[in-house]
């Protein structure tokens, strides 16, 4: 028969024969999870990249809170400190949200924060472009109703909704006896738990739109089977048409990592050292230290995982990239299931082109750019600035960029800068295009120092290796690039050249540019193009890590 206590903890203690870090017969009557930290646990591995900070936000609006945002509080902030992996503060006053403050951060926790936690539109744009600039966003529990009029639950903040990835916090009983699972067993963020299956206690939320596999990395959820097992679960109702409850997941909102647990309206969540382990892990993940798969749940295929091991990320692009809007390339980029899309200045927002990509658009532009993105579960992973611009309006590229959540903006530069003499081919090297990372103002980031490439062209099949170390994306035009295949596979040339941008470390981008009909149809070359990515990217996956580039 299924206990109260978290299951996980229950076999942890039995199979030491005593409470972790104590005697057998020592008293207990410290709080379990002071007992659990007070022996620190291994140092965080990887290490952090940096000293990293974490914003701890607790305030509940016409809501009393949960009796468990002491413990996590307490728990959290000395797993932070014991592990060395971030330093935590604790506030409740919304101003810490100004773009000053929060700019000392690299990362938000939201726990079990119920109702309307601020108005100010502000202080919400602040929040929402630290996270798209490359910020953190982790979420507890009630975290999935912040922002909501409470009580009733009605939306206040659209964009929250998107960004965290749910919304709603309906439940049985506080105490509900469910049997979970891990959706992907080997998945670097779920290796705390010994075994697939959880038999857990608590409340669980189900949640509504705009909760998606098509949105979310789904890492823990309910399995119904086997929860329909236990005393008083026969008669379960059903909350979602598609019966689909996930529990925790991750996902990204721009260059931001997002993290939330569904669980945590009990205590005893931050009594198990199992799972604190897992909460660590999903920190990490939001404090950029973890690296982790993160494209949504349904994109995932042999060609994807191929990709995410090799550090490759496909993006779309109109040909030229003005040529399509933002909404129908979105479109096209979630048909063919990619990692994002790549954009252009004076880019058009919808077909009307009454609202284009540029650095006058307003904040409440900026957010339903934000939307239409996540809504579709892609990410903007390039901005094309044009020709190169003039210092001040190269700087307002970036900032624009930062707001977006674009991961790199590209300019063209005039002259080159010398490094397409490296290559040793005797056909016209492809064009020089600058690669820099934009970090919005008063945020901490680094500069990338990477070089793109635009293929115009394909590469001879011998010679030494034609792109530099640096390479940090390729821009490959589908109609031209697609006439060089024979009877439907890809010319070996691309493939020897993708073996020769792939990094050892870091991402590299691949630009998809190809035709997009108006109702968002890709063109068979795009196809083609896209397909063959696959193809090459599960074959470099499958070889040596030596031989891989």
């Amino acid at each position: 028969m299924l206990t109260r206590r978290p299951f996980t903890l229950l076999l942890l203690l039995a199979a030491a024969g005593a409470t972790p870090g104590l005697p057998a017969d020592a008293p207990s009557a410290a709080p379990l999870s002071e007992r659990i930290l007070a022996a620190p646990p291994a140092e965080a591995s990887p290490p952090p990249a940096g000293a990293r900070r974490l914003l701890i936000f607790d305030r509940n609006v016409g809501y009393p809170g949960h009796a468990s945002i002491a413990a996590a509080n307490s728990a959290l902030t000395k797993l932070g400190r014991s592990t060395g992996a971030y330093e935590a503060e604790v506030h409740r006053d919304p101003i810490v949200f100004a773009p000053a403050s929060l700019a000392r951060f690299d990362a938000v926790l939201l726990n079990n924060t119920v109702g309307n936690l601020f108005t100010n539109e502000d202080l919400r744009t602040s929040l929402a472009e630290f996270v798209a600039a490359g910020g953190g966003l982790i979420g507890i529990h009630g975290a999935s109703v912040a922002f909501v009029h409470w009580p009733g639950g009605s939306e206040d903040w659209p964009e929250f909704a998107w960004m965290l990835g749910a919304r709603g916090a309906r439940h049985r009983a506080a105490d509900e006896q469910l049997v979970l699972r891990l959706d992907e067993p080997e998945h670097p963020l779920v290796r705390a738990f010994p075994s697939p299956s959880i038999n857990h206690a608590d409340e669980f939320f189900r949640f509504s739109d705009p909760w998606s596999r098509d949105r979310c990395r789904v890492l823990i959820s309910v399995d119904l089977a086997a929860s329909a097992l236990v005393p008083g679960n026969q008669d379960m109702p059903a909350f979602r048409p598609d019966s689909d409850y996930a529990i925790a997941w991750i996902r990204r909102h721009g260059r931001g990592r997002v993290f939330y647990c569904a669980l945590g309206h009990q205590p005893h969540l931050f009594e198990d050292p199992v799972w604190l382990k897992f909460l660590l892990a999903g920190l990490r993940y939001a404090l950029g230290d973890l690296t982790a798969p993160d494209q949504p749940s349904s994109r995932i295929s042999p060609g994807r995982i191929a990709q995410s091991r090799l550090g490759w990320q496909i993006a779309l692009a109109g040909d030229p990239p003005h040529s399509v809007s933002v909404r129908r390339l979105c479109r096209a980029a979630a048909g063919l299931a990619l990692h994002g899309i790549a954009l252009a200045n004076k880019q058009p927002m919808k077909d009307d082109a009454a609202v284009c990509i540029e650095p006058a658009m307003t904040a409440a532009q900026r957010a339903a750019f934000r939307i239409e993105l996540a809504a579709a579960g892609l990410r903007p992973l390039v901005l094309f600035a044009g020709a190169a611009t003039n210092p001040p309006d190269a700087a307002r590229l970036d900032e624009l960029a930062a707001r977006l959540g674009v991961e790199t903006v590209m300019c063209e530069r005039s002259g080159g800068d010398g490094l397409a003499t490296e290559t040793a081919t005797e056909r016209r090297p492809p064009r020089v295009i600058e690669l820099r990372s934009p970090v919005l103002p008063g945020h901490r980031g680094r500069e990338n120092a990477g070089i793109a490439w635009l293929l115009e062209n394909t590469f001879a099949d011998d010679g030494p290796d034609p792109l530099p170390p640096r390479t940090r994306l390729l821009w490959f035009p589908a109609e031209r690039l697609a006439l060089a295949g024979n009877s439907g596979t890809p010319p070996m040339d691309l493939s020897r050249v993708l073996r020769a941008a792939t990094p050892r470390d870091g991402t590299l981008t691949v630009v998809v540019a190809g035709n997009i009909g108006t109702d968002g149809s890709p063109s068979p070359a795009v196809r083609s193009l896209v397909r063959w990515l696959d193809e090459i990217a599960i074959t470099l996956a499958s070889q040596p890590a030596s031989s891989a580039r």
